[in-house]
């Protein structure tokens, strides 16, 4: 488990089983890139769509969101690794993971945080957010809009956000690489706080990848 001095304890308790559950999948990814980029995103949902009955269009909310925004992330990427090859051009491989919990509170409809964790030789960054390239951030939030079935509806891309300096570069071989991973740790252990959660036997809180 992370040490409690490396944890952000400043919005309560935090989830000793979420909490476990970052370090595990933080620890897969760096065991398979020993040069990894962890990016944090949040997913949002239109307010219109929980609160009002006219929509002018039909977003697919099925339990299943999260898994579907996961296998577009995964299917774009595998996508983009066959375009640089026929370009002749490097193609690393790359095995995206990922840890995701649901929150919801009085100001905002339900939302997820998410980090997401890449091979840094495959993506050296996000890419410019103004651009319509096939970068990361794109590849991204246009997962998002396939998982509710809204491809074609770019108004909704700002469904997507970008947290200021969420982007982390882990390097197994580089100086910096404590100072980064606990930099990290304690960015992360927010995703694990109590306050705002959303527990219900019905419906997932919380995913993550197993490997």
């Amino acid at each position: 488990m992370f040490d409690s001095e490396l944890l952000d304890h400043r919005h309560g308790s935090l989830n000793a089983n979420y909490l476990k559950k970052i370090e595990n999948v933080l620890q897969y990814a760096l065991d398979e890139h020993a040069r990894t980029l962890a990016v944090r995103v949040d997913l949002r949902l239109s307010p219109s769509w929980v609160r009002d009955d006219t929509l002018t269009c039909h977003p697919n909310l099925q339990a299943d969101l999260l898994s579907r925004f996961v296998c577009s992330v995964k299917a774009k990427i595998r996508h983009y690794r066959k375009m640089l090859l026929k370009e002749g051009k490097k193609a690393h491989a790359c095995t995206p993971r990922y840890f995701w919990v649901k929150e919801s509170d009085s100001a905002e409809s339900p939302h997820y945080h998410l980090v997401m964790f890449f091979n840094k030789d495959l993506f050296r960054g996000l890419g410019r957010f103004d651009s319509e390239e096939n970068n990361l951030a794109s590849m991204i939030r246009q997962a998002w809009l396939s998982a509710l079935d809204l491809k074609g509806y770019d108004e909704y891309q700002p469904l997507v956000h970008f947290p200021k300096n969420g982007v982390y570069i882990l390097d197994r071989s580089a100086p910096d690489f404590v100072n980064n991973f606990n930099h990290l740790v304690f960015r992360l252990s927010y995703l694990a706080k109590e306050n705002t959660k959303v527990y219900s036997p019905n419906e997932r809180s919380m995913g993550a990848s197993q490997k």
